[in-house]
């Protein structure tokens, strides 16, 4: 047997209060802008690999894959994402040599194995994500952000 427990009046007046503010005072565009560009510059010393090509593909029940890939010099990566119940799945490939990657997100950062063959696979909660690398000789790159 399942209890459903009541709306708490104080949630819906905070919820109500919070709405009202949007509307009368939002958050100037400005504002928003710095604080990405504040995230983003958070890791100056990565080298940023940037993205190449970004293709979706939609299949015939609706579905849709995202594939992205980025290049630098001899290293390329291809990072493929699909919407899951609980979140995304990126599946890749690196080309290049790898010594260990991270996923960053919105949420969090989570370490991410990578095969002697660069395949990659991983489940993250949030649509918005970084991938952080780290070469055999130390050098650290990391991706622009991108929205899956």
């Amino acid at each position: 047997m399942a209890f459903i427990t009541p709306p708490d009046p104080d949630e819906r007046l905070l919820s109500r209060l919070g709405s009202m503010y949007d509307e009368l005072d939002p958050v100037p565009d400005v504002v928003s802008e710095a604080a990405r560009a504040a995230f983003i510059l958070r890791d100056l010393d990565a080298e940023l690999i940037p993205l190449v090509e970004s293709l979706a593909t939609t299949f015939v029940r609706g579905e849709s894959d995202n594939w992205l890939s980025f290049a630098l010099e001899d290293l390329e990566i291809d990072l493929g994402s699909r919407r899951e119940r609980s979140g995304w799945q990126i599946v890749g490939q690196i080309t290049g040599a790898v010594q260990e990657m991270t996923v960053h997100t919105l949420a969090g950062s989570e370490p991410v194995a990578v095969d002697e063959m660069g395949r990659f696979r991983a489940e993250v909660s949030a649509r918005t994500l970084s991938l952080r690398l780290t070469t055999p000789d130390g050098r650290r790159l990391r991706t622009e952000w991108v929205s899956l």
